[in-house]
């Protein structure tokens, strides 16, 4: 398989505003009622968080694990008495079908334990292994510090900000999955 050099994934990452501007006009002659600004919002999302976890996978591969299973590591870090599948998963925002598939993984990595319930064999918690806690004791200082850095250029305020406004479009699209399907009102 070829690689794509850096330069074409940022090209594809971000676009020029030439041809952004040239798909927008395209789109909102086409299609009556388009919302350039809401498009390019959408557009703009879309761009940042799939750069986002580009990063973040590259980070995470150099450390040995995925970021699906940090999230879960992180979610046990807290729990004394360990957690159950199911809930893990509501936690972690994600399916039984994909938690058991974290929990797999992380489980022959040694950093988790299945736990089977002495008072029903088909329940089970998880915990987090020694070699677990070490793995996060040891990666999380360097991890908060590069986020630090990449934060840094946002004041406090800013980040507030954008923090505050980040949930909003959270529940926005939260609403607009919930909505799915349902007819519009024709203007």
């Amino acid at each position: 398989m070829a690689r794509i050099s850096p330069t074409l994934a940022a090209e594809r990452l971000f676009p020029s505003a030439e041809q952004t501007d040239a798909m927008l006009r395209n789109i909102t002659q086409r299609y009556a009622g388009t919302d350039p600004n809401g498009l390019h919002f959408c557009m703009a999302m879309g761009r940042l968080f799939n750069s986002l976890f580009t990063s973040m996978d590259k980070h995470f591969t150099h450390l040995g694990i995925t970021q699906g299973r940090l999230i879960v590591l992180l979610h046990l870090d807290g729990a004394t008495a360990g957690i159950s599948p199911s809930t893990l998963a509501l936690h972690c925002g994600v399916s039984r079908a994909a938690i058991t598939k974290l929990l797999t993984g992380l489980e022959k990595q040694g950093y988790i334990q299945r736990i089977m319930a002495p008072y029903d064999r088909r329940a089970q918690t998880v915990q987090l292994t020694e070699a677990g806690r070490t793995f996060l004791d040891e990666t999380m200082p360097n991890d908060q510090r590069r986020l630090a850095v990449i934060m840094e250029p946002f004041s406090a305020l800013e980040r507030q900000e954008l923090l505050r406004l980040l949930t909003k479009i959270a529940q926005m699209f939260r609403t607009a999955i919930e909505e799915e399907g349902r007819e519009l009102p024709v203007q």
